[in-house]
């Protein structure tokens, strides 16, 4: 009953003039049945076209405004239902009371630049200091790279990957080369952007001009990322390890766990952190102290390792005593623990897996924020909303958080919206 047509998530006008230029009128509330993608709501308020909301649901039905669109390829007449082909995230079908119309030069006429797959398990999230989202989109093999406009977001590029599952293209442009899982992405203050190619046991770095370069794990896997002050921060299967920005050619020095072996375990609270154990330490976080927080995750337990000189009695995630730098520490005991994200309060929220919420954490006490609902789509609030699996959580300046939540990008800002997939 309907035909794929191209379009993409996060159509976007800013002024009633580009949406009468291209003869965008809003027509009554429609419905959407079993959305897997996405649809467009207008808000009018002042005006102003804003087309750059997105609706996503799940089986079932939601409300959402549809627009009529004419002077493309004719006009659709009365536009009562859209249904998003599951088999392309990007292609959006619709059909009106006899026709369905070509939507393909949405793209260009929005100045929405990726035409690439939906995303597929992305594992990886940051921002960097202009504010944009980088995303490792896991299964499809790439790096991408959101560039927000007022909160929203306006365009995706493509950092790194061509989609293919393999390894190759150092010293080439990024976007040629291949890349296998990548588990989390971080970027630097000039630019430059680091992967986690977890399936090939590297970690990558493109630089501020597009090319790629490796420096290699030595056999250990990556799960996370972070760059914080002058330093590179990565987990390995026993611990954190570190180097400079600036010699990329090492692979950096032990900063907690084991120098030697391959052993797992849960030791060295209160101890210096090189000779703490570890049972596949995952994500990484910092707060604004340059701490740095890690998921153990075959603990089920958050852990900071000091980072600090100077003051040693102060509050980190509720917890008020003295702390020494280099020493780890457990601030939090979450079951399924598998992600992290630290506000600009430095308050710690926590993703459990094992339910599939979000927590804030604070003097050991974990207080559930986001998920654990029913509600399978977006507008309802974040304690009534199912967020399913969660791969990856960060904090934007403003303090809303971005999930990737199985194939999409959903934020939470007192209520849930997807952003993106």
């Amino acid at each position: 009953m309907s035909q794929s047509v191209k379009a993409y998530e996060g159509l976007y006008a800013q002024t009633l003039q580009l949406a009468n230029e291209y003869g965008i009128t809003p027509i009554p509330e429609g419905q959407l049945q079993s959305p897997y993608g996405v649809a467009i709501q207008a808000v009018c308020s002042d005006g102003t076209y804003d087309i750059s909301h997105v609706i996503r649901g799940e089986s079932g039905v939601v409300n959402g405004k549809i627009f009529q669109l004419d002077n493309l390829n004719g006009s659709f007449g009365s536009l009562n239902n859209a249904l998003i082909d599951t088999t392309d995230p990007c292609a959006l079908g619709v059909w009106g009371q006899t026709q369905v119309q070509n939507l393909q030069n949405l793209c260009s006429v929005f100045g929405f630049t990726y035409n690439g797959p939906g995303l597929n398990k992305p594992l990886g999230m940051k921002f960097d200091s202009s504010g944009n989202l980088y995303i490792a989109d896991s299964s499809n093999n790439r790096i991408l790279k959101a560039t927000m406009v007022g909160g929203n977001i306006h365009s995706i590029s493509l950092v790194a990957g061509n989609g293919e599952n393999d390894y190759g293209g150092d010293g080439y442009p990024a976007i040629s080369a291949v890349l296998s899982s990548p588990q989390d992405v971080a970027v630097d203050n000039n630019g430059n952007t680091y992967i986690a190619d977890e399936g090939n046991n590297l970690l990558r770095y493109v630089t501020n001009t597009g090319i790629i370069y490796t420096f290699d794990l030595q056999g250990y896997n990556s799960y996370g990322l972070l760059v914080s002050g002058d330093y590179l921060y990565f987990t390995t299967d026993f611990g954190i390890r570190r180097s400079k920005l600036d010699d990329r050619s090492k692979l950096g020095v032990v900063f907690a766990g084991p120098s030697t072996g391959y052993t797992r375990g849960y030791s060295g609270d209160g101890g210096p952190a090189t000779s703490a154990l570890f049972n596949i330490p995952t994500k990484l976080a910092a707060d604004s102290l340059g701490n740095i927080y890690v998921v153990d995750y075959g603990n089920n337990a958050i852990r900071v390792i000091i980072n600090t000189s100077g003051a040693t009695r102060y509050t980190l995630a509720g917890i008020d005593q003295t702390w020494t730098n280099g020493y780890i520490y457990t601030v939090a005991s979450v079951t399924g623990a598998s992600c992290l994200a630290i506000n600009s309060q430095d308050a710690l929220y926590v993703y459990s897996s094992s339910s599939q919420t979000v927590y804030s954490v604070s003097n050991l006490v974990n207080t559930a924020v986001v998920g654990g609902g029913h509600t399978n789509g977006d507008g309802d609030t974040p304690t009534n909303t199912n967020i399913g699996s969660v791969g990856a959580m960060v904090f934007d300046s403003n303090d809303n958080l971005y999930m990737a939540c199985g194939d999409r990008i959903r934020k939470s800002d007192g209520s849930i919206v997807t952003t993106l997939g």
